[in-house]
Formats: structure tokens, sequence, C-alpha cells
């Protein structure tokens, strides 16, 4: 007899729709903290001050409630003091609901970037080779330049006027060269080209 197996009809949730829900829930929440902060300002207004109940949630539990929707939006209170601790109380509930869910919101953000990467980073090293050949020739190439005008030089014991010499001065200066050797030994290192290639260039 075959055992009959049940598997689960919903699609697991990827990491950017994670991140976007819980950025979502924090703008609802938001939302909802600047609104009931116009109310508080006009209960205050009016020198209405809050009264406490005999019970009342804690701020972080009644976040908790609120983050998983266990708790309603609406307030009911007869008297307008107690209104007013009602919205206090709600408003610093979702103060903390909204930082909670930008923290996870903020992990998350690097479990989006890191599954991002794993999807581009062939193609990325790619890119990265092609600029990495280039710069690896381009060096190369100045550097021969540079012998050639030395040599030249001698030989007609002047300055040459060879073509295009007048910006060899200024076409890769130092800053830049310390940039490109940096950039090589990323290169190195994420795996785009080997040492070896870049001696055999040279």
């Amino acid at each position: 007899m075959k055992k009959e197996t049940h598997e689960s009809s919903e699609l697991p949730i990827s990491a950017s729709e994670m991140l976007a829900s819980l950025n979502r829930k924090a703008a609802v929440m938001a939302s909802e903290r600047a609104d009931l902060l116009s109310e508080q300002l006009a209960l205050e207004e009016q020198h209405i001050f809050p009264i406490e109940p005999s019970l009342h949630p804690d701020p972080r539990r009644l976040a908790a409630e609120i983050m998983n929707g266990s708790s309603p939006k609406g307030l009911s209170a007869a008297l307008p003091g107690e209104r007013l601790f009602q919205i206090k109380l709600r408003r610093e509930a979702l103060a903390f609901g909204i930082e909670l869910l930008q923290r996870e919101s903020f992990c998350q953000g690097f479990v989006v970037a890191a599954d991002v990467l794993q999807k581009v980073e062939p193609a990325a090293k790619k890119i990265i080779r092609r600029r990495a050949l280039a710069v690896v020739e381009l060096l190369s190439a100045n550097h021969a330049w540079d012998s050639f005008v030395s040599e030249t030089n001698i030989a007609a014991g002047s300055p040459v006027p060879l073509p295009c010499n007048v910006y060899s001065a200024a076409f890769v200066k130092p800053r830049q060269a310390e940039a490109m050797r940096l950039f090589l030994i990323s290169a190195v290192k994420c795996g785009a080209i080997t040492e070896k290639e870049i001696k055999n260039a040279n």
C-alpha cells in the first residue's frame, strides 16, 4: 500500500518578496502612527490629559500583536482622556513594531543582495575579466611606449615629436595606475583572472 504524500500548494516566498512585504507592513504602521498623532495633538490642544485604565497591554506586547495582525486597528474609549491614553500607547507600540521591521528589513536586504549576487556573479566575472585583460594590455602597451620613446630620443639626441606623445604623460597618472593595480588584485581574488595570466601578458 502506497503512502500518501501531502505537498504544500504554497510556493516559498523569495527573499525579495519578503523584503517588500516587510517594507509594506512598516509603511502601513508608519501611516497609522502619523494619523494617530494628528488626533493626539487635537486632544492635547483641548487640554485633555491621558487617563490610564486599570488594565492595559505592554507596548512591546501590543507591538507584536499589531505586527502579526491580532490587534484590531480601531480604538474604543468612553472618555477623551482614555482615548488619548490609548492613542499614545498604540503610537508607542507602533514605534516599537516599525523599529523591529526595519531591523528585519535591513537583515533581509543582505539576503536579497546575496541572492542577486549568486545569480549575476558569472556574468559579472566575464565583464571583470574583460576589464582586467584590457588593463593588463594597457599597462603593457604604456610600458612599451615609454621604452620606445626613450630609445627614439636617445637615437635622435633630442626629444622627437612622436604622434600622440603629448598626451602620454597624463594618460596614466600615478593615482590611476594604483587604482589599476588594486583592481587587478581584486580581479585575481574573485577568480576572474590569474596572476599567471597577468605575468604572461607582461
